[in-house]
């Protein structure tokens, strides 16, 4: 591929000069060397089980920038008879085969095989950690997706990878840089583990009041059970059937817009399975891709579902994903959608919270298309508390669900404080303070030179 065909580390339209001191660099100009790596044989039994750490790009995740693993363990005599090498610790590596675009540095010296290329870098042009947050740039993630070839394995040529242009301020600044990436990722990704803490905690919370009710944790052992074909439950608790009519009533989708009627003030949402998705609509969809405005005469001429129904998917692969959502305005449904309207014995947020205790996969029939059959809905056993019981187990789970809203906001903030400041940070629209005298020196000297 031409030199003149490979796009640096700046966004289309960006037509600023690069700060003084700053300089553009091929990712080939600052390494001591590139190379590649191998599988021992996995029929050879004396190559594995050693004390080198191997590694394909299987354990590093798109987010990743440094090597926190490896996938197993080679003897010196796979070293010595198969083609795989040693990257000493501080290297990059870089997903060229498999795991196309990937880029870790790696803290410890680690055997690659044939997806990875390693790059030690030389210590005296750029520093690892900033090349591989520099590798994230949207600009040469675009070009990394545009240049892989091949048929069955969709690579990167390793000399293609070499021709690379990054923008490279002073070492100083590019440590600078990294550090306040590193920084902002760190606080994702401990964000991450509280929100998937915090998502344990809910799932032990859910199987606790769905056996013993909304009581105190001290009374647990006075709490008389009766056995149901969901499990334990609370002996003063009725057990109904998930189709009876105080319970809920099963309505599926349609497969048309209402375009006919006349334009009003009542809002109703046309919902499919990707509505689910959106970060707005966690645990009520407030919105939807398609939606219009009626007059309350043309609502009521329509088989829609109220707010507060549960929404979840009806067929197909988003079965598996198990997401429900309770509707926040009146609803119609795609095919692939299914909803339970909350009957007069049930408080829709309770009937939400049993729901998230259920696994759609266990009713799904897979015959041909994967889906769920309305009679098997219908029969499901359903544990009915009194009502105060309801507004109390609704109340436990709000709390949790609360803290999960916060934490997720603070997650996606996190995120996208981080794509700012690396588009920013890379191109030098922003500095790091105190870095910029240093820039300016840099520059002044090399000018004197």
């Amino acid at each position: 591929m031409p030199d003149g065909e490979l796009v640096c580390a700046r966004e289309s339209g960006d037509d600023r000069e690069l700060p003084g001191g700053w300089r553009f660099a091929r990712l080939r100009d600052v390494a001591i060397e590139m190379f590649g790596g191998g599988t021992p044989s996995t029929k050879n039994p004396k190559y594995w089980g050693g004390q080198i750490p191997w590694t394909t790009s299987a354990v590093i995740a798109e987010s990743d920038t440094v090597l926190s693993g490896y996938q197993r363990s080679i003897s010196e005599i796979a070293l010595r008879e198969s083609s795989t090498r040693i990257a000493p610790a501080g290297s990059l590596l870089i997903g060229t085969r498999v795991g196309v675009g990937k880029c870790v540095v790696t803290p410890f010296a680690v055997a690659i095989n044939q997806d990875l290329t390693a790059v030690v870098v030389k210590a005296d042009a750029a520093i690892a950690d900033y090349i591989a947050f520099a590798l994230k740039l949207d600009s040469i993630r675009r070009w990394i997706d545009g240049a892989k070839r091949g048929t069955t394995i969709k690579g990167i040529p390793r000399d293609d990878i070499g021709r690379l242009v990054l923008p490279l301020p002073p070492l100083e600044e590019q440590r600078a840089i990294a550090r306040v990436l590193r920084t902002i990722q760190r606080a994702k990704e401990a964000t991450e583990k509280v929100i998937a803490a915090t998502r344990e905690l809910k799932k032990s919370l859910l199987r606790h009041l769905f056996t013993y009710g909304p009581g105190p944790l001290a009374s647990m052992s006075q709490v008389e059970l009766q056995e149901t074909p969901m499990g334990a439950a609370p002996a003063h608790w009725t057990i109904g059937r998930l189709g009876d009519p105080d319970v809920a009533e099963i309505r599926t989708g349609t497969s048309a817009f209402p375009t006919k009627y006349p334009t009003g003030a009542e809002r109703l949402l046309f919902l499919k399975v990707s509505d689910l998705n959106d970060l707005a609509n966690s645990r009520v969809v407030t919105r939807a891709a398609s939606e219009a405005r009626l007059t309350t005469d043309s609502l009521s001429k329509l088989s829609y579902v109220p707010t507060g129904s549960v929404v979840f998917p009806k067929r197909g692969a988003a079965i598996a994903t198990n997401k429900k959502r309770l509707t926040g305005q009146p609803s119609l449904l795609d095919p692939n959608l299914i909803a339970l309207c909350p009957g007069s014995n049930v408080v829709p947020k309770y009937l939400l919270a049993w729901l998230e205790n259920f696994d759609l996969r266990s009713i799904t029939d897979d015959a041909t298309l994967p889906q769920i059959n309305k009679k098997d809905l219908q029969a499901l056993a359903f544990p009915i508390p009194t009502s105060s019981e309801q507004e109390r187990i609704v109340a436990s789970l709000d709390a949790v669900d609360g803290k999960l809203d916060a934490d997720r906001c603070l997650s996606w903030t996190l995120s996208s404080l981080f794509q700012t400041l690396l588009r920013d940070l890379m191109s030098g629209r922003r500095r790091v303070r105190g870095t910029e005298r240093s820039a300016e020196t840099t520059a002044s000297d090399g000018d004197r030179s």
